[in-house]
């Protein structure tokens, strides 16, 4: 029987659902990383059935991080391990080599590689790390086909993409409907589009701020709720006041009540990301709402390939603030019928290929395929 050493640097709050998943389906223990070096939520590990330790994160040389306290992943009990698939950990690359020499099986848990062109040194260490593993979990299929040109095995790929907890959200849209949360506080039937997340400068929330003046320009008056923490952008609203806005945003600050973020994202009629998408995507679409996001698929997170163009959402070119206000102002003249069958594309993406079950079920064909 499989006995699964999980190898993560760190237990992120959107994870918790899939490890607690991957625990009630396989035998699993895990062990975490106690930091990435910025600020990120944490789960309470010793709520994570399996969890077995916490080994310690240190910076070494260069981009480098070294872990203490990993003694214990060593154990002879384990058959197979997966990990973080990052090369930068020093760690992953020691595992690496045991499971080799051990006659173990390891998986990467990896984002892969952006990049088609390296350096001669950085690539045969990127062809080693890559090859290595008996198999990669990837987040995308973008990086995919960088992986093969690396000689990667492409039945070695296996696209695990990502997902946030699938069943609360499922269990909170079934008693979903329209409120008038948005209109009781902008007071008008404008089209109300909103952004959920960190508010940091890569996030370039500056640039919806431009469209919807731009569109205001045109005789066009959006509304915009801002939902999330300042993290390193704090220019935001006095963009707004410059440009005198304030009655169409509504700042609204972090909110930690799935069920008030739901009737948010669910009563807008678009989510607007103009940096990297991430997580915000498949926060949107597991409501019903579409996702506006840039279109430079090398630096977007992986989650911008469940933005189905014309279906889920669409892509502006990227810092083009008229392409972005064109794409909003397309999405916010939806009819109700046209609304309605947005609404059921984006939560079936979401069903079919972001969701913890379909997650459990990559591992389980991978697992149970190569099972000894």
């Amino acid at each position: 029987m499989k006995k699964i050493c999980c190898v993560f640097n760190y237990p992120p709050l959107y994870r918790y659902a899939i490890y607690s998943a991957m625990n009630k389906e396989f035998n699993c223990d895990f062990f975490f990383g106690d930091s990435v070096f910025e600020p990120i939520q944490a789960f309470d590990v010793k709520n994570l059935a399996g969890y077995k330790g916490t080994i310690h994160a240190i910076k070494c040389f260069k981009n480098y991080v070294w872990h203490t306290g990993i003694k214990a992943v060593f154990d002879r009990k384990y058959t197979d391990y997966i990990v973080t698939g990052s090369n930068n950990y020093l760690i992953n690359w020691i595992l690496l080599f045991y499971c080799i020499i051990t006659h173990r099986r390891i998986y990467l848990w990896s984002h892969g590689t952006s990049k088609e062109h390296f350096s001669i040194l950085e690539r045969m260490k990127q062809k080693l790390f890559y090859r290595l593993p008996d198999g990669i979990f990837l987040y995308a299929r973008f990086n995919k086909s960088n992986l093969e040109r690396l000689g990667c095995n492409p039945d070695k790929l296996h696209i695990l993409h990502n997902s946030l907890n699938t069943a609360e959200q499922s269990k909170i849209y079934s008693y979903l409907k329209e409120t008038p949360v948005l209109y009781d506080h902008f007071q008008n039937n404008y089209p109300v589009i909103i952004y959920i997340g960190r508010i940091q400068r890569r996030k370039k929330i500056d640039q919806i701020i431009y469209a919807l003046e731009l569109l205001k320009k045109r005789g066009e008056l959006i509304n915009l709720v801002v939902v999330g923490e300042a993290a390193d952008d704090n220019e935001i609203e006095k963009i707004v006041t410059d440009l005198r806005l304030l009655d169409q945003v509504w700042f609204y600050g972090a909110c930690y009540d799935e069920n008030i973020n739901a009737q948010l994202i669910y009563n807008s009629v678009l989510c607007v990301s103009p940096g990297n998408v991430g997580l915000t995507a498949i926060h949107s679409l597991t409501y019903g709402t579409p996702v506006v996001t840039n279109d430079n698929f090398v630096t977007q997170m992986p989650e911008f390939e469940a933005v189905i163009d014309g279906c889920t959402g669409s892509f502006f070119k990227e810092d083009d603030i008229e392409d972005l206000a064109n794409e909003i102002s397309k999405w916010t003249k939806l009819s109700q019928k046209e609304r309605l069958l947005v609404r059921h594309q984006c939560r079936r993406t979401i069903q079919e290929e972001w969701s913890t079950d379909y997650q459990i079920n990559i591992f389980k064909s991978v697992f149970y395929c190569n099972e000894k």
